[in-house]
């Protein structure tokens, strides 16, 4: 009797429970590797599209901003990404109006789309440096962005203080006279903006 008992095997009601709970725990991890890897993926496409939009900033810094079209559009710019994702950015310009307070201002607007759906937009404002005080192509700006599903905000701005000083020298046979300077903390004067 006991060799009996020791040579049967499992019962057909004891293998399908086993496969059943088989089947429930391979099946729940499935969904979460798959849930993994659509938000993986998600991810590196809303990073490489933020990373498509800064390049496309970058370029437009080398402008001079008063040459920068008022309103409008330009052509869709393609950008290549790293993992062979081509991304397709549109700048527009002075979208907010009331943000180009002049010529020298220009409020900009960028859309990232990968697979024609729009993953990231950002804006910024760049204004142009004063002339004569190093490079008159520079431009400050203060930007936001946001993704499809996450926003963030973020500003900056660039301010100049300038300290003055004054000397004077007296004689005999003249007044004395005071002559004052102003200098620059950075090497460029800007002109500030805020939103």
């Amino acid at each position: 009797m006991q060799m009996r008992r020791l040579q049967s095997g499992f019962t057909l009601l004891e293998v399908l429970v086993a496969v059943a709970l088989f089947t429930v725990v391979a099946g729940a991890a499935t969904a979460s590797f798959i849930t993994y890897l659509k938000t993986n993926h998600s991810g590196e496409v809303r990073f490489e599209g933020a990373h498509a939009a800064q390049t496309v900033i970058d370029d437009l810094r080398f402008e001079d901003v008063e040459d920068m079209p008022a309103t409008g559009s330009d052509d869709p710019i393609t950008v290549f990404a790293e993992d062979n994702r081509d991304y397709s950015v549109v700048v527009s310009y002075c979208t907010d109006a009331s943000l180009c307070t002049s010529n020298e201002v220009r409020h900009i607007s960028l859309e990232v789309s990968y697979n024609d759906e729009v993953v990231y937009q950002t804006e910024t404002v760049f204004t142009q440096l004063e002339k004569g005080y190093g490079n008159t192509n520079s431009s400050s700006s203060s930007s936001s962005s946001s993704s499809s599903s996450s926003s963030s905000s973020s500003s900056s701005s660039s301010s100049s203080s300038s300290s003055s000083s004054s000397s004077s020298s007296s004689s005999s046979s003249s007044s004395s006279s005071s002559s004052s300077s102003s200098s620059s903390s950075g090497q460029q004067n800007c002109k500030t903006y805020k939103c």
